[in-house]
């Protein structure tokens, strides 16, 4: 209490100069605390740099490791349903061995395979003619555990070296998933050699060294390295080796020349400040600093108004303020579209190398088995099958990289020309039946009613890569059941819809479902082939064509895809065939009523008729509107009756209009074409009718008998 009565009294007694002084001491004490602060601070977040790129080094190196055994893996899997193989396991046929089974350890830059039979016997073995033939022991539990899993992946250690083996069942060749008991089994044997170390080095990206003791088992930062270890282990968990990982941080070395020479400006530019500028301790300058303060911690610009009020300076410091508020927004966009264009390289990566690799491991495959003379004749066959489906498919992928790689990069051509629909769509349609006859599937087509051709304005190439890409998901996807594919006749536009009864699609891929590489099932074991780019193609080819495309499914029942493109009605319907009556023949203004609901119906119909004959043409949108424009207005000379409408249909209606005016002539017209439905027609009082699809000249050949003069 006395004390701070001493410090007030004896402050109020300074002179100002003496004041200043104190507090640029006060701040150079505050400056000094919060650069002690600073360090500690920059020295966590160099330990928790260090340990985010341990843990990264850590994940890449088991990523590395996992991604060599899977490459034997994919050989060894490859050559174990292999009926040839089995044959061998039960005659043991050397020679066969020799030739087939030998190259491999060439084609793969093997140390050794093993063939052993059931009991663990071995059957053949082949080694590299570079290192000495080694010799393996192959412990009973491991090959019981084998037999169970049908794969098992370990490590050994044999004459002081380290080797990777990689063991599977071998089955026939119908039964790829290996469901069958072995026949026998195969092992691949791969060194851990210089070759191999340095293959992985090139991988990770760091240095890689191979230790046989235990003494660096923990991950330690020294200097500007950091490193982290891999032990190699047997089939029963016996670590025999180690891999250790070590990778330069040279952003550590950077983190620490930028925050020493940060410091050094701090301390100079404070220095420079204190000397210089101690008047600014005044309360003119506080207020606007701590503004400046408020607006750094909670970057709202809509204060740098007020502080570039105060002088020059501050209004500069407001300035440089909101640009790095304005730059550190767009560094943290920038960083989100990088992590984005990263995850799209590596699915891209990813994608490619096994949609391209399957194909080619096709063709090889199949070339190189065509060629021996003995080949039998379905083998043959078989063979030329998988070289034409892997071309292809070949084929197909690179054409969606290609594409995707156009469409996203806004390079993509649009060639818009006037199109018969119906014409274009006939090799779509004859494809489509082809996919669906190869799985059973029925087609079912869903088009407008009454159209002799329709016209429309569109790319011809993109539409018709869009159509494919549905109808080829809807029949790949569809195991059983059928495949609806039809469109309609809306205000300003055609909306064509593909409905499958295949596997659905789960609903938390939905929301992704358009994006690049995006597939429900993306492992190595799905089941269905494809890059995961074609709904990605169909979502930018609708935005070219000016249209739009979206879908409704539901798990384990189907999927129907919607798209629209734009239309003009004048170019719906063609002309017809020049075949119209003589006026001679033509009752002058006759007056026809159409019955039909439809809207698209109704104006091909009137279409046809004002071409063709001078009537008057009425529309009723119902059974019960026909009969009652009949009652109350002038009875028409003819009305043309659609069969399935709202309120009342078709058949009703004929039936009242008939007991009123027997002698007035009404024309079905119908959709229906089952057996049976001609006497119906007739039945309920109909004069003639006229099937869907419409034809302009059989709709000429009917009125024309109706329509005489009386």
């Amino acid at each position: 209490m006395f004390s701070c009565i001493w410090f007030s009294n004896t402050y109020s007694e300074m002179g100002t100069q003496k004041k200043i002084l104190l507090a640029l001491m006060a701040i150079m004490i505050f400056v000094v605390l919060l650069v002690v602060i600073a360090l500690k601070i920059n020295a966590k977040r160099e330990q928790v740099l260090i340990d985010y790129n341990i843990e990264q080094l850590q994940l890449r190196s088991d990523a590395i490791l996992k991604d060599q055994e899977h490459r034997i893996y994919q050989v060894i899997n490859d050559y174990t349903y292999w009926d040839p193989f089995v044959d061998f396991a039960k005659n043991h046929d050397q020679t066969w061995a020799e030739e087939n089974l030998s190259t491999i350890v060439y084609s793969f830059k093997l140390e050794s395979v093993w063939v052993l039979d059931l009991n663990g016997d071995v059957l053949f073995s082949a080694f590299d003619s570079v290192q000495k033939p080694i010799q393996l022991s192959f412990d009973k539990e491991m090959l019981h555990r084998l037999y169970q899993n049908r794969s098992i992946n370990y490590n050994d250690s044999i004459n002081g070296g380290a080797i990777m083996i990689q063991g599977a069942t071998i089955h026939p060749t119908k039964d790829p998933e290996k469901n069958t008991d072995p026949q026998a089994f195969f092992f691949m044997v791969k060194r851990w050699d210089e070759a191999m170390i340095n293959s992985v080095e090139e991988i990770a990206g760091c240095k890689v060294q191979k230790s046989e003791t235990k003494s660096v088992l923990k991950t330690a930062f020294v200097s500007d390295s950091i490193s982290v270890l891999q032990a190699l282990k047997t089939w029963d968990n016996t670590e025999i080796g180690y891999l250790i990982f070590t990778s330069k941080l040279d952003v550590i070395n950077l983190l620490r020349r930028i925050s020493v020479q940060m410091e050094w400006l701090l301390i100079l530019s404070l220095l420079a400040l204190f000397t210089s500028i101690g008047f600014l301790l005044s309360r003119l300058v506080s207020k606007p600093l701590r503004l400046v303060s408020e607006i750094i911690e909670t970057e709202d610009l809509s204060k740098i108004t007020i502080l570039k009020r105060n002088s020059l300076d501050f209004e500069r410091i407001g300035n440089l303020i909101e640009l790095f508020v304005n730059q550190k927004k767009e560094l943290i966009s920038a960083i989100h579209l990088a992590r984005a264009s990263d995850q799209i390289k590596t699915d891209f990566l990813n994608n490619i190398s096994h949609e391209v690799r399957t194909p080619l491991n096709g063709l090889v495959g199949a070339s190189s088995l065509i060629s021996e003379p003995d080949l039998p004749v379905e083998i043959r066959i078989e063979m030329i099958d998988i070289i034409n489906i892997s071309t292809k498919r070949l084929l197909r992928t690179i054409t969606q990289y290609m594409d995707i790689s156009l469409l996203s990069s806004d390079n993509m051509p649009v060639y818009l020309a006037e199109t018969e629909l119906f014409e274009f769509l006939n090799p779509v349609i004859e494809e489509a039946e082809n996919e669906c006859k190869e799985k059973n599937l029925k087609l079912i087509l869903d088009f407008p009613q009454g159209f002799s051709s329709l016209n429309i304005l569109t790319d011809k190439s993109l539409l018709d890569k869009l159509l494919h890409h549905i109808l080829n998901n809807a029949s790949k996807f569809t195991d059983n059941g059928s495949v609806t594919f039809g469109f309609k006749i809306k205000q300003s536009f055609i909306e064509f819809f593909v409905r499958d009864t295949g596997v659905g699609i789960d609903q938390k891929v939905q929301p992704m479902i358009f994006k690049n590489f995006t597939q429900e099932d993306s492992s190595s074991l799905r089941r269905f082939e494809g890059s995961g780019l074609g709904l990605a193609i169909c979502g930018k080819i609708s935005e070219l064509l000016k249209g739009r495309i979206w879908f409704d499914s539901e798990k384990e029942k189907g999927t129907t895809f919607y798209f629209t493109i734009p239309f003009d009605e004048k170019m719906l319907v063609k002309e017809v065939e020049n075949t119209s009556l003589t006026d001679e023949n033509m009752p002058y203004n006759p007056i026809v009523l159409i019955a039909e609901d439809e809207d698209s119906n109704f104006f091909v119909l009137e279409a046809i008729l004002r071409k063709q004959f001078n009537v008057e043409v009425l529309r009723a949108f119902n059974g019960l509107e026909a009969v009652e424009y009949c009652q109350n207005f002038p009875t028409p000379n003819i009305i043309l009756m659609d069969i399935k409408m709202p309120v009342m249909n078709g058949y009703e209606a004929t039936k009242i209009l008939k007991l009123i005016y027997p002698s007035l002539p009404i024309i079905a017209v119908t959709a229906y074409s089952m057996s049976g439905d001609e006497a119906r027609v007739y039945e309920a009082g109909c004069d003639d009718y006229i099937s869907k699809p419409i034809n302009s000249k059989n709709i000429i050949e009917k009125l024309g008998k109706y329509l005489e003069r009386k």
